[in-house]
């Protein structure tokens, strides 16, 4: 859980993303999809999303500029490593590097795993 928080706090200074931060209770970091999308240049962080499961990701109220309230969705931190580890664009591995995600390990169990 640790960890889990250290790389939240990463995300959260360096790169401006909405990040929930709870450790009190599971999941203990939640990072918003949409801007994660933009930072990773995922074209469509939708599409990627509905891959995970329902306890991956999670659709919080929030409020727009103009106070309106809609829906967004937040993944889990299990939910990013999931992304990151399928997405094969080099701005997701630089990412993944910079925020200590071992994607390398992850991904090659992955392989293993499908085989």
């Amino acid at each position: 859980m640790d960890k889990e928080i250290e790389i939240a706090n990463k995300i959260k200074n360096k790169y401006n993303i909405d990040v929930i931060i709870d450790e009190n209770r599971p999941p203990h970091t939640l990072y918003c999809a949409s801007k994660l999308g933009k930072i990773l240049k995922i074209k469509n962080i939708r599409m990627a999303t509905q891959t995970l499961s329902e306890t991956e990701k999670h659709k919080i109220i929030t409020a727009d500029i103009m106070g309106r309230k809609q829906y967004s969705t937040f993944i889990t931190y299990d939910g990013l490593v999931k992304i990151i580890t399928k997405s094969r664009n080099t701005n997701t591995v630089e990412f993944a590097k910079e925020i200590g995600i071992d994607t390398i390990t992850k991904y090659y169990v992955s392989i293993e795993t499908d085989l």
